[in-house]
């Protein structure tokens, strides 16, 4: 048996509200059939790396624990897919209950950059998942 070759890591938000789901959509629009990316979701996605502070501590695991381990494991991984949505999560970040969407995607961008420090040798690419359009915008950081 051969090992799968891991090209990428997703982290985005698992709200499955969405009429599709957002990594079904993910797979769908971002990522060719040939890649195979390794998805980790968490209710908030992103959300846990611009606010690390005020999330409890499962979600810095992210960082210490769920990443690194995805590329001790699968080495060949090269890309981390930074995915945000317009999401309800932030009703647990005190003074961002009613953030707007343009400070939710700049909080992805936060969340890209922080991921850039942490992880210099991979790309790191952001996106903003429009539930209206089912598009996705690129997020600058």
């Amino acid at each position: 048996m051969t090992e799968e070759v891991i090209n990428g890591v997703c982290v985005y938000c698992s709200d499955p509200r969405s009429k599709v789901g957002l990594w079904r959509r993910i797979k769908q629009h971002l990522v060719s059939p040939d890649r195979r990316i390794a998805p980790i979701g968490l209710l908030g996605g992103p959300i846990s790396l611009a606010y690390p502070e005020y999330l409890p501590i499962e979600y810095a695991l992210l960082m210490v624990q769920q990443i690194p381990f995805t590329l001790r494991k699968f080495p060949e991984v090269k890309e981390i897919i930074v995915v945000g949505h317009d999401c309800g999560y932030y009703e647990q970040i005190p003074h961002q209950k009613k953030a707007t969407v343009a400070r939710k995607k700049k909080d992805i961008a936060k969340a890209a950059r922080l991921l850039k420090r942490h992880f210099p040798e991979l790309a790191v690419v952001a996106f903003f998942a429009d539930e209206k359009s089912d598009g996705f915008e690129r997020i600058q950081y």
